[in-house]
């Protein structure tokens, strides 16, 4: 199974993985499966990567990527939030 089936397993019985939904090759990488865990960011590193950005380049832009649907666009206001909450962004 990926781990996108594991997920969707998961959801279906809308419990949460345990370390037995977890094939035994990838237990010793149970943390990146766990919820707990997906709510903190690792420590800051040192070295943090630059981009240099042109000097021609806009400070922002004003413009949509790509059009979202209206479910679509929920969807992505709620992660957006969550990730708000979480300090992600």
């Amino acid at each position: 199974m990926f781990a996108q089936q594991w997920a969707a397993k998961a959801q279906e019985k809308l419990t949460k993985l345990t370390v037995k939904d977890v094939p035994l090759t990838y237990q010793k990488h149970q943390q990146v499966f766990m919820e707990e865990e997906a709510k903190q960011l690792p420590p800051k590193q040192v070295k943090n990567m630059t981009i240099l950005l042109k000097k021609e380049a806009p400070p922002q832009m004003d413009c949509k990527t790509y059009p979202l649907s209206a479910k679509e666009t929920k969807v992505l206001r709620k992660v957006l939030k969550e990730d708000l909450h979480k300090g992600y962004i």
